[in-house]
């Protein structure tokens, strides 16, 4: 008997990530969907992915070529795709258990919905959860200022992309943020409220390594689709400017100088567009956030030797 549950597809883009792409595809292969389709397409691994890719047979389908990055290797998946349903998993990040089935279920039952996103965590390299993916409701215009989705925990028709469009290939960070927004423009997602998926935080995970690049691309997607920059993405460029940390292991207060590092930032950027006088107030609000948290911050910690004394 044919199961009820649309046919799935799973593209997994990988290179060189023989230590985590186990964990990867058992965590789809172990859901025990009836009609999945799971495909690796690998950039020319030469660290012992294609051995691992090889040990599960018919299990999976894969290629390793050249490409021209992350998002030519998705598009390559995308094209290969036959599955009603599609969801991206990199070869990093897991699926959590049940996930697949009741994706597939709420897709059986909505016919008329496109797109659906869930919660996510983040791990460390070991797998362990760091802490919950900020995820929120859907706005479109609040994803101008936050990539509030986790993108392991996005599935959508597969029929989508004939309208939307395949992944940008000039992008190698933001190119999943890019994507919503052209998604979730033309179909507006529904948020499923469980937790779907992991997304690996560590430090040769490419969205901290490339700091510089994400920035600049981040700031290209949201101009690109919104006509502006919005404060926080300028305040988090120069918090990485002044400090050069990762902002994820190690994140910092907004200080004076990195908060006029920001402004002088969103002034550039929204130089053609009047609307930057509404992010400059967004600044002074957030300046007077964070500067008040600093301030009780550091009253918490002059009170904390008195106590420990009492």
């Amino acid at each position: 008997m044919k199961s009820e549950l649309p046919k799935l597809s799973v593209i997994t883009p990988s290179l060189n990530h023989g230590e985590f792409i186990d964990a990867t595809l058992r965590s789809v292969l172990e859901q025990g969907y009836p009609d999945l389709e799971l495909w690796v397409i690998d950039g020319g691994s030469t660290d012992g992915t294609l051995e691992r890719l090889r040990s599960y047979g018919d299990a999976i389908r894969w290629i390793s070529e050249a490409d021209r990055g992350q998002a030519d290797a998705i598009n390559k998946g995308f094209a290969r795709a036959t599955g009603e349903v599609v969801g991206w998993l990199n070869s990093d990040d897991t699926y959590l258990s049940g996930t697949l089935r009741y994706v597939g279920a709420f897709f059986a039952g909505n016919a008329a919905a496109a797109a659906v996103y869930g919660d996510a965590y983040y791990v460390d390299r070991r797998g362990e959860i760091v802490r919950p993916y900020d995820t929120r409701d859907f706005d479109l215009t609040a994803l101008a200022e936050s990539c509030y989705v986790c993108q392991p925990a996005v599935f959508f028709r597969r029929r989508a992309l004939a309208d939307v469009g395949l992944l940008d290939l000039d992008l190698h960070v933001a190119l999943d943020y890019d994507f919503w927004i052209r998604l979730f423009g033309r179909y507006p997602p529904v948020r499923l409220p469980r937790f779907l998926a992991t997304s690996r935080m560590y430090a040769g995970n490419k969205t901290l390594a490339l700091r510089s690049r994400a920035y600049g691309e981040i700031v290209r997607t949201v101009r690109k689709h919104y006509g502006f920059v919005p404060y926080k993405w300028s305040l988090g460029q120069a918090s990485w400017l002044w400090y050069r940390n990762d902002q994820f292991h190690d994140p910092r207060r907004t200080t004076v100088p990195v908060f006029i590092l920001a402004l002088l930032a969103m002034a550039w950027y929204n130089r053609y567009n009047p609307r930057y006088l509404w992010s400059w107030a967004r600044c002074s609000r957030g300046l007077r956030m964070e500067l008040g948290k600093a301030r009780r911050a550091d009253r918490s910690a002059a009170r904390a030797p008195e106590a420990a004394n009492e």
